[in-house]
């Protein structure tokens, strides 16, 4: 065969000859019409095949009745995006989002401060009310000139004695005290995510809505983008271990966002921070300080006429009007930091768990230990 042949024909002439001495077909899967680029003369058609596959860059399988011409498997490339080694680390960040109303909080007295400092304190003499704090060195529990008892101040928001913070371990008791708040209406729990993030490796959690914007490209296509919005977290962990001791580098940015439209542009609102913290496995810390106005549209007035039709003899606009309330809102975050057992580690020592089953029995507990919390506040009062 020439080197000129096109190697589609010489597989051809290659099959005709295996048909006649074992009987088995060359097929290939590979369609090329370019020479085969070496001559072979003179040489059994086995090593001839061999020949011209291995210059074509290519592979034959044989099979019992048939041999298969095709191309060769390609490496997969290993990159960092792609690639994980058993021995890689990862971190699991458990976080929650509690969104508190601001003038509501301190009429209770709730300095957040002290959670941030990172000292053991006592929050049951903390959450005093605003009017308990105003007195100052009263005796005698009575007020001048009308001789009522102060009795009828603002309720006291009780924690119990024993209800102990310290950052770095109270992740649940602290979750316990925004369930507190949330009956009460002080805030709310937003979001309670957790994902698990590579070392090295960004992880992004995203509370809130994407919004698209309308634009036209050089060629007035209309082209639609679109921006996160709400609280987000963009957490990326460094593990490190130095004398025995395992612990994380977490790098961590969050923004608090809003956005509002009119006729002619659209507005972002924004507030970010960024931080670089250093825990152990499973500590915790706490981020504050992100504040959000939310304007409130209400209307008062008389009931049903104020929400009559303006074309009813203009009714509504002498029994009501309108007001915008602003409630200047902050979110506070718990974040908690975790190492995981590397592949080499668990399949060591294979956990045999239900991860449902455990989820379950931790959730039940929570809810146990809210039941007693609750019980005994209303056993106090």
């Amino acid at each position: 065969m020439a080197e000129t042949l096109p190697f589609n024909q010489a597989i051809e002439l290659l099959s005709k000859v295996s048909e006649s001495t074992t009987g088995k077909k060359i097929v290939s899967t590979v369609q090329r019409t370019d020479p085969i680029g070496v001559e072979i003369n003179s040489m059994p058609y086995d090593k001839a095949l061999l020949i011209i596959v291995q210059y074509a860059n290519l592979m034959y399988e044989e099979k019992e009745d048939l041999i298969v011409v095709k191309s060769k498997k390609k490496e997969e490339e290993r990159t960092a995006d792609t690639y994980a080694s058993i021995d890689q680390r990862e971190v699991k960040i458990s976080a929650v989002f509690f969104e508190m109303d601001v003038q509501k909080s301190k009429k209770l007295g709730v300095d957040w401060k002290v959670l941030l400092s990172g000292n053991q304190s006592d929050l049951s003499g903390l959450m005093r009310t605003e009017a308990e704090n105003s007195k100052s060195g009263g005796t005698g529990g009575s007020t001048g000139g009308s001789g009522s008892s102060t009795s009828g101040l603002q309720p006291e928001f009780n924690l119990g004695a024993s209800t102990n913070f310290n950052v770095g371990g109270f992740f649940g008791q602290a979750t316990a005290l925004f369930k507190a708040f949330e009956e009460d209406g002080i805030g709310e729990i937003i979001a309670s995510p957790s994902i698990v993030v590579r070392d090295k490796s960004q992880g992004t959690i995203q509370v809130g809505s994407d919004f698209s914007v309308r634009t036209r490209d050089f060629a007035g296509n209309t082209v639609e983008k679109f921006f996160p919005t709400g609280t987000i977290i963009d957490v990326t962990p460094y593990i490190y271990n130095e004398e025995g001791i395992n612990y994380v580098l977490l790098d961590i940015t969050v923004e608090r966002s809003s956005f509002s439209t009119n006729e002619t542009t659209t507005e972002i609102r924004k507030t970010n921070a960024s931080t670089q913290v250093v825990m152990l496995d499973g500590e915790e810390t706490v981020l504050g300080g992100l504040f959000v106005n939310e304007e409130t549209k209400t209307r008062n007035g008389i009931p049903f006429l104020k929400d009559l039709p303006w074309w009813v003899f203009g009714i509504r606009y002498i029994t009501g009007s309108d007001a915008t309330v602003e409630r200047k809102k902050e979110l506070i975050i718990l974040l908690k930091a975790e190492l995981i057992p590397t592949l080499k580690e668990r399949f060591a020592h294979p956990d045999t768990k239900n991860l449902i089953h455990t989820q379950v029995d931790k959730n039940q507990k929570r809810v146990k230990y809210y039941k007693i919390k609750e019980s005994s506040i209303n056993g106090k009062n």
